[in-house]
């Protein structure tokens, strides 16, 4: 989940990030946002509501290894955040769960 200034707008920096993040070609990932709803006064999204994000990268076997040890690390989030700061994306990074990395 990223929390700051993310949206639609720059999703390509996003790619970028998370590609320099994996050490991979931003071709070979795919990006979706989930806005999360403001669940306070009011009904709206905010503009500096948590986003949740999803990826796919596309990768053979062998980098798929270096992938998911690059994700579980303790200092992927903050290695993601750093590279989103290049893309002058101005987000916290909060994961709250496993991340899966499809065969």
């Amino acid at each position: 989940m990223l929390d700051g200034d993310v949206s639609e707008d720059n999703l390509d920096s996003v790619v970028l990030s998370i590609a320099a993040t994996l050490n991979v070609d931003p071709s070979l990932i795919e990006v979706s946002l989930i806005a999360i709803p403001n669940f306070g006064a009011r009904k709206q999204m905010s503009r500096r509501a948590p986003v949740s994000i999803t990826f796919r990268f596309f990768v053979d076997a062998d980098k798929k290894n270096d992938i998911s040890a690059l994700i579980e690390s303790g200092s992927f989030s903050n290695n993601l955040q750093k590279e989103l700061y290049k893309q002058n994306i101005q987000a916290s990074v909060a994961f709250t769960g496993p991340f899966p990395v499809p065969c």
